[in-house]
């Protein structure tokens, strides 16, 4: 240690593979971490204390806070684009825009089955791996943007996007990012190379799972924010209450278990660059019959106000993902631009066990169309 100040760990050691002859390697020098004491509010942003967030919640982590509600830290972030795969895992913190009108945006490029220098032996983003760059590997969870994993976490007033099927990123090249072998993933299914600037990462060709957010601590509130992407959005496995927020995609674009509620909310299609394609707004899987699932009431469906040009087609309320039960409930849904959407569509296990409450249906004339048959072989 010198003045504060560390090697990183993978920075100690010096490895090189077969046949690499190069003089040189990347290290990375740490500030070291230390305890210290509570502070209610902290800031993110050009000027501030801290210009990343994952470097505002590692102070978080070190202070010396009380239990619960009074030990709350609040994380004020400026307006900006913040790359980075943020992680929010300890209880009792709230992440909110400095300035609710000007909100800041999480953007992270990961996707399933694509490797990436950045991702660690546990499959997600480490600086460490990030700046040695010495081999590549996948990552988990459908690599969303933004984790939590603590509870009683706030976020509002943020905009969390997965930039992998919306637009090719410097920070994705310098990652190296590059489809997965058989051998090195399961479920690699060709996927489409990346390495070439201008390619149109909107074809539906090129879609993949990438998360906005994943959220698998429960007692979450999350207002006001946008999650973009387009297959697999919004994942959870949590109690959670989610408000007044903007959730764009087209496959699967809320998925998980859980009990979550989606009130008042924008449920967008993002379509594709050349083709019309319908999707899926829920694919819920619960492992009982003790979980809601997923709940969306007084929502909109329409389509995307961030790729207004993209094509796409009604799609479905949802699909049942498996497990020993699936959940969705729509209430009081109004459609904006955009045709009601079609039934429940079976991906796994039987449609006998999966239910789909579908209530207060207004179309985007402004009729009622509550009565169609969404799911006959289910429960309605």
């Amino acid at each position: 240690e010198i003045d504060g100040y560390s090697l990183s760990a993978l920075s100690t050691l010096y490895e090189l593979e077969a046949g690499d002859t190069r003089p040189f390697k990347n290290i990375l020098i740490k500030e070291n971490i230390r305890k210290s004491e509570y502070i209610p509010v902290i800031e993110v942003g050009e000027g501030k204390e801290f210009s990343r967030i994952n470097d505002a919640v590692a102070a978080v982590r070190a202070m010396r806070r009380d239990r619960g509600e009074a030990g709350r830290v609040t994380i004020e972030v400026s307006a900006g684009t913040y790359t980075e795969q943020v992680l929010l895992d300890i209880p009792y913190i709230t992440l909110k825009a400095a300035e609710p009108e000007h909100r800041p945006v999480i953007s992270f490029y990961y996707a399933i089955a694509y490797l990436y220098y950045s991702a660690a032996a546990d499959k997600y983003y480490d600086e460490d791996y990030a700046v040695a760059k010495t081999k590549k590997g996948p990552v988990a969870e459908w690599g969303p943007s933004c984790r939590i994993t603590a509870e009683h976490v706030k976020v509002s007033d943020i905009i969390v996007k997965n930039s992998f099927n919306c637009e090719l990123t410097e920070a994705e090249f310098d990652d190296g990012c590059e489809p997965a072998k058989s051998y090195e993933y399961p479920d690699t299914n060709g996927k489409q190379a990346r390495d070439t600037r201008g390619y149109d990462v909107m074809l539906k060709a090129a879609t993949e799972r990438a998360a906005a957010i994943a959220v698998t601590g429960d007692h979450c509130e999350l207002y006001n924010c946008d999650f973009i992407s387009s297959q697999d959005t919004f994942y959870t496995n949590c109690k959670a209450s989610v408000k007044n927020c903007y959730i764009e995609g087209n496959v699967d674009y809320v998925f998980g278990g859980g009990d979550v509620v989606f009130e008042d909310c924008t449920l967008a299609w993002h379509g594709y660059s050349d083709t019309a394609s319908g999707g899926y707004i829920s694919a819920n899987k619960n492992p009982d019959k003790s979980s809601a699932g997923h709940v969306f009431k007084n929502c909109v469906i329409t389509n995307s106000k961030y790729y207004p040009d993209n094509k796409f087609t009604p799609g479905h309320w949802g699909r049942n993902w498996g497990g020993e039960c699936t959940r969705a409930a729509f209430i009081n849904t109004k459609m904006a631009d955009v045709d009601v959407p079609g039934g429940w569509v079976k991906m796994n296990g039987g449609l006998d066990i999966s239910e789909l409450y579908v209530t207060g249906v207004t179309d985007c004339n402004g009729s009622n169309v509550d009565d169609m048959p969404f799911n006959p072989n289910g429960k309605r």
